[in-house]
């Protein structure tokens, strides 16, 4: 069966990485900007263990050319397949009711999403007596992802999408979505109880996906606010030591020196969180995680500046290899920067 997993634009090769790691007998298809197309047996997915990975559908039709498609033909389209097939093979994977929803992710084509959302709707409810609820996602999805390129119709496997997490009940400013801080893990390591630190933890989204992972988690933030919010997060995950998770400023804490093996951290920046020098801040937040690191350690940054992160990262950590990943979502584009030993 072919199915399509939605993700941060910039993290499909790690989700690739992912479910061929993950889901048994998988088969990479494609790979374009915020999906990954591929073959399994849905009895072999495991959606648990997909961490970074946004949303997964069954694949009911791809679309050649999209760019000469008018919104009729795709109405067209859509509304000649057999949903019925379709919502049997849900059905051996969660139940369903007789509603549905529709969801449309379409860029640099001149369609009008809300006239063609309205047309299917109303064609779909005719055709299977079906009830149509445009505000819940959680029941039959179909989803239109769609440019000029590339188009794909597919029904969402699960009911709720993958990016959310039951642990995160308070958000703080800037709050960092949940695929990418496991994304940022991953990146780091594959191994497991090692000592991760962040000191701009926030709401605690790093340290939970860390936490989720294995590994032994310290951290803080500099808003008391935070510090709480995340240790409520945490608890949500059975998280015992919250004298791990402290008030502290970033660019001199006390922790101890030469300690930590990793770092993970989304450092703020002016738009979210307001800054008075991002290059003082990251030189001396790069200057407080050289003294508490070990000398082999490697940190994975999230930063909105990596050209002033990078040119820093040289001088602190100069046996180290920096690699950089520009990613992109909800209207940000910061860049993951990976710090890594040889």
């Amino acid at each position: 069966m072919k199915f399509i997993a939605y993700t941060v634009k910039g993290l499909e090769q790690i989700a690739a990485g992912e479910i061929e790691n993950n889901i048994i007998n998988s088969k990479i298809e494609e790979l374009g900007d915020k999906f990954v197309v591929f073959n399994a047996d849905i009895h072999d997915i495991n959606l648990d263990k997909l961490k970074t990975i946004d949303d997964i559908g069954i694949v009911i039709l791809q679309l050649k050319k999209p760019k000469k498609l008018i919104a009729q033909d795709l109405v067209e389209e859509v509304i000649n397949l057999n949903l019925t097939e379709t919502t049997a093979q849900i059905q051996n994977f969660r139940n369903l009711d007789n509603t549905f929803s529709i969801t449309l992710s379409i860029s640099s084509l001149r369609i009008k999403k809300l006239d063609l959302q309205n047309n299917l709707a109303t064609l779909i409810t005719k055709k299977y007596s079906w009830e149509y609820t445009p505000l819940n996602h959680s029941n039959f999805d179909i989803r239109l992802f769609l440019n000029r390129k590339i188009g794909f119709v597919s029904v969402k496997l699960a009911r709720e999408s993958l990016h959310k997490r039951k642990y995160k009940e308070y958000s703080s400013m800037g709050s960092l979505k949940p695929t990418v801080a496991a994304a940022m893990i991953f990146l780091l390591t594959d191994k497991r109880e090692e000592n991760v630190v962040d000191n701009f933890c926030g709401s605690g989204t790093i340290l939970a996906e860390a936490f989720n992972l294995g590994l032994n988690i310290y951290g803080g933030d500099i808003e008391l606010l935070n510090v709480l919010n995340t240790n409520k997060n945490l608890t949500n995950l059975s998280f015992k030591n919250s004298k791990n998770i402290k008030q502290l400023d970033a660019t001199k804490t006390n922790w101890p020196s030469n300690y930590f093996d990793l770092v993970a951290s989304n450092l703020p920046w002016d738009k979210q969180v307001g800054v008075e020098s991002i290059t003082n801040l990251y030189i001396d937040s790069l200057k407080e995680y050289q003294r508490i690191l070990k000398p082999n350690a490697s940190l994975c940054l999230l930063v909105h500046k990596p050209q002033i992160l990078i040119k820093y990262a040289k001088k602190y950590f100069p046996n180290h290899k920096i690699q950089s990943t520009k990613i992109s979502f909800t209207g940000q584009s910061p860049t993951i920067v990976l710090i890594k030993s040889f």
